[in-house]
């Protein structure tokens, strides 16, 4: 489902990534670990066609990202750390303009809308703007405007980071409900426990490269924390 193959990236004098790849399969639960710093949040943007790399190819749902990064979009959702929400709208406003974005008729973006409320249990919220909410809740409407258009592929960065436990624990449980429907996920942070309940395989990314990928189970999960600093607790910092 996603082939990144060699990928470089630089910022001005500075490399960030040193020719990554990995292949992940459709239906499958990735948690892209590694330490602040490590270039998870430009990987995924290279993977979302938000940036260039220099040199590489990524592929999703056999679409070559940097080449056509529009029809790769319509396969992809993509929520960055600050959710990139709208908050002069209200959430029913931010999904239907994200599902707009795709070019569907009013009739299914609204459709699309109704299905992500129930999904999400944002119906309640619907009408309210999202300036008013509380941060859980900016993430729901955040991650809603990134699966309202059922994409295939959805890319998370730091969801978890700053939620509170029961928060933490409803995100779990939406990330189970997208694999059990096929949905492809891949989510980045640079703590262990918050991923290892619900992926299926762990990428390790320290200093721009591919440092392992594995299976995610408990006997990997310590030999990567031993082997390569990263933080196993919730509020531990590598």
């Amino acid at each position: 489902m996603i082939e990144v193959e060699n990928l470089i990236f630089d910022y001005s004098d500075k490399r960030v990534l040193h020719q990554v790849s990995f292949q992940l399969e459709a239906g499958s639960v990735t948690a892209l670990v590694g330490p602040n710093g490590a270039g998870k949040t430009t990987l995924m943007r290279c993977i979302a066609g938000l940036e260039v790399p220099v040199q590489g190819r990524i592929v999703i749902a056999g679409i070559e990202v940097v080449r056509f990064p529009r029809k790769a979009h319509a396969y992809l959702g993509y929520v960055s750390d600050h959710f990139g929400l709208y908050d002069a709208l209200t959430v029913k406003q931010n999904l239907f303009y994200a599902a707009c974005n795709h070019g569907p008729t009013v009739e299914t973006a609204n459709n699309q809308v109704q299905a992500v409320l129930d999904l999400l249990d944002l119906r309640t919220y619907q009408d309210q703007l999202v300036q008013a909410l509380s941060r859980g809740w900016r993430q729901r409407v955040g991650i809603g405007m990134a699966l309202v258009h059922q994409p295939k592929v959805v890319l998370l960065d730091e969801p978890a980071a700053g939620l509170d436990p029961d928060a933490r624990f409803a995100l779990s449980a939406l990330f189970k409900t997208l694999q059990s429907q096929g949905v492809t996920l891949c989510i980045s942070s640079h703590i262990l426990s918050e991923l290892e309940e619900y992926c299926t395989q762990m990428i390790v990314l320290k200093a721009g490269r591919v440092m392992t990928q594995c299976p995610a189970d408990p006997t990997h999960a310590l030999r990567l924390q031993e082997q390569y600093q990263i933080a196993m607790r919730t509020g531990e910092k590598s």
